[in-house]
């Protein structure tokens, strides 16, 4: 069995698939970190999700991914408006030397 870091296979595909996915996803993960730290600031979930076309379900998946690896930083306060009118987090590249959320558990 292959160990996947940043694809969640949950419907058991064969291996060279999964291997397949988790390229993709790996993929998907650098060119979201590597945006936000040529950009800068704060940027929320929808916003991160406009920018590239992709699905709710795979930008949550690299937020999650990428802040618990300590590479994004999550607002400690939900500070941007979503298109809803709802107050949401927004997330930016970690600064050096602060703790990661597995440091902290």
């Amino acid at each position: 069995m292959t160990l996947l870091h940043h694809h969640h296979d949950t419907t058991h595909e064969p291996r060279l698939t999964r291997e397949r996915y988790e390229r993709v996803s790996r993929d998907q993960e650098a060119t979201v970190v590597a945006w936000l730290a040529q950009r800068g600031g704060w940027w929320s979930r929808e916003a991160i999700e406009y920018e590239f076309g992709l699905p709710p379900q795979t930008v949550s998946r690299i937020l999650a991914n990428q802040t618990k690896a300590g590479k994004l930083e999550k607002s400690p306060a939900a500070n941007s408006m979503s298109s809803y009118g709802r107050r949401v987090h927004s997330w930016t590249c970690a600064r050096p030397n602060k703790p990661t959320q597995g440091d902290l558990l």
